[in-house]
């Protein structure tokens, strides 16, 4: 069932950041108690080390208008997953489904019938690599 929540929850969140660029708060917030729901019930922590460090470090590139906050945001919930350790073949694989989103946003603005926004829904890459990491 948390499964099931879980992937509503990311499948929402690609929809919302495709259609009106903002990953919500509380979609964020409710990805992050699912998947810590999701640790206790298997027995393990979440992975708060990651989390934080993933949120940190985000927040220095959100100031720095890089990356929106709410990909962060999302990017920190979802480390919740992972340990330390694979934080960056987590950001790899996000890196990897970032990079065809880009060309087809700039392929879609320049182009496409109807104007497109340049900016790139990030949160369709996380979604992605997270995706990618839990199935290898």
């Amino acid at each position: 069932m948390l499964t099931f929540l879980l992937v509503i929850s990311l499948i929402w969140v690609c929809y919302t950041d495709i259609r009106y660029r903002i990953i919500k708060n509380h979609s964020v917030v409710f990805i992050a108690v699912v998947l810590t729901m999701a640790s206790f019930i298997d027995g393990k922590l979440p992975h708060w080390v990651s989390a934080c460090l993933i949120f940190f470090i985000g927040a220095i590139a959100v100031y720095a208008n890089f990356i929106g906050a709410g990909d962060i945001k999302l990017l920190s919930a979802l480390a919740l997953s992972f340990p330390l350790a694979d934080v960056p073949e987590f950001i790899f694989f996000i890196t990897l489904s970032g990079l065809p989103l880009a060309v087809v946003v700039y392929l879609l603005h320049r182009y496409g019938k109807k104007k497109f926004s340049r900016s790139v829904p990030y949160g369709v890459a996380i979604v992605s690599g997270y995706f990618v990491m839990l199935f290898l």
